[in-house]
């Protein structure tokens, strides 16, 4: 597991999309190509669960030059409303899903609903690997 962010704290105002948007390091894929990626939402504060478009959403992106991002097509995509400090973990299962390009990000979304402060801190890894 490579460490992507520790303590990242994130925070808005934004009641729309496209909300705030947070990136990650990019990490090289190597010879690895699929991911997985595991996030710690330590606390939050006015995330609400289940009225999508507002709380925090995570998807990986792909690059092969680290200018042009984006999103890896079919990834599940790590979305999340209220939720208490626990670990949430989101695997690739599917390895027919394969990233050809040569570095790997996570991109974070944070979205207030209506005149609240959102926040939320986190903790986020990815791991590459070789699907077969």
């Amino acid at each position: 597991m490579s460490k992507l962010v520790e303590n990242l704290f994130l925070k808005t105002t934004v009641s729309a999309l496209p909300g705030e948007v947070f990136l990650s390091p990019s990490v090289a894929m190597g010879d690895s190509n699929a991911a997985m990626f595991e996030i710690w939402l330590v606390s939050h504060v006015n995330l609400i669960s289940g009225t999508s478009p507002y709380g925090l959403t995570a998807l990986l992106e792909a690059s092969n030059d680290g200018l042009y991002w984006t999103a890896v097509p079919n990834f599940p995509k790590f979305e999340e409303g209220a939720a208490s400090s626990q670990l949430l973990y989101e695997p690739i299962q599917d390895t027919s899903i394969i990233i050809p390009q040569a570095y790997v990000r996570l991109k974070f979304i944070i979205v207030a609903a209506s005149t609240f402060t959102a926040s939320a801190l986190l903790h986020a890894d990815i791991r590459t690997y070789r699907a077969s």
